[in-house]
């Protein structure tokens, strides 16, 4: 079967099926409107990069494994003119770029959930005293959850809270306006080998096939990452986001990812005309 064309907005490939006889494209007939995304080549490492590696395929187009693709986990790990097997991920024509993967659940088609679940990943796990196994290209990191599982802990959530401050009352009413408590963050800056006290799988990627990490305090400490994990009857710790006077109730934020509304009929055993001072 050979691929005639593909129309990306319907989602929809056109193949055609062709003896087996037949001869395939040879090199000077194939041009990068032929390479899809899906496609496993054999590739010899062409260069060394910073942030990953290049790889040279098909008798003269050569694309790009960044480092968060790499099945050895570090671009210094691979040698000039090392042979791999390699996964088609995005084709760009215009650009004339080509990305490819070497994870084995990308290059082998495995079930990457079914692995993540064996090894105790699922969102919501709080993993204690685990290392930072690289600093990635961007100053984000690395961490090795398990032996077999890496996480990704982008930049932004290796902040820790450093104080809260809220307005009075007085000055809230004066601006017109009802805000959340300002919140001051201080950025923490990772070395690899460095042992992280408690980090938290707040989401998976399930094409990189690795858990998105999270050392932010009201991250790590929250009861709920999602809507899944909150249940009737369930306890929850929350800050006033926003007050609606006019329709009586109030916005409570459990974290980034998690709010709920909580109107003047549940904040009191006794009937309310107004929202209580307390919750403004």
């Amino acid at each position: 079967m050979v691929v005639k064309s593909v129309i990306p907005s319907s989602k929809i490939i056109k193949c055609e099926l062709v003896s087996k006889n037949a001869n395939p494209l040879n090199n000077k007939e194939l041009t990068i409107h032929n390479i899809k995304a899906g496609f496993l080549v054999q590739s010899k490492v062409q260069r060394i990069l910073e942030n990953g590696i290049e790889l040279g395929f098909l008798g003269g187009f050569s694309g790009s494994v960044f480092v968060d693709h790499l099945d050895r986990g570090e671009p210094n790990k691979y040698k000039l003119g090392d042979k791999l097997s390699a996964r088609i991920i995005t084709v760009d024509p215009a650009s004339q770029l080509i990305t490819l993967s070497l994870l084995p659940h990308l290059t082998n088609f495995e079930n990457i959930s079914s692995h993540l679940l064996t090894q105790g990943v699922t969102v919501g796990k709080v993993f204690e005293n685990v290392p930072v196994s690289l600093v990635t290209f961007g100053d984000s990191y690395r961490i090795s959850v398990t032996p077999l599982v890496n996480g990704f802990l982008h930049k932004t959530h290796t902040v820790l809270k450093e104080k809260e401050t809220r307005k009075s009352k007085k000055q809230r009413e004066e601006a017109g306006v009802e805000e959340a408590p300002e919140v001051t963050f201080k950025k923490v800056e990772l070395e690899k080998g460095q042992k992280l006290e408690k980090v938290r799988v707040k989401e998976i990627n399930y094409f990189d096939g690795c858990p998105i990490l999270s050392m932010r305090e009201d991250i790590v400490g929250t009861m709920a990452l999602n809507y899944d994990q909150i249940t009737c009857g369930m306890y929850i710790n929350a800050t006033i986001d926003e007050v609606n006077v006019k329709d009586h109730y109030v916005v409570l934020k459990v974290n980034d990812f998690v709010k709920g509304r909580l109107y003047i009929e549940h904040m009191a055993d006794l009937p309310l005309k107004v929202l209580p001072p307390k919750l403004t």
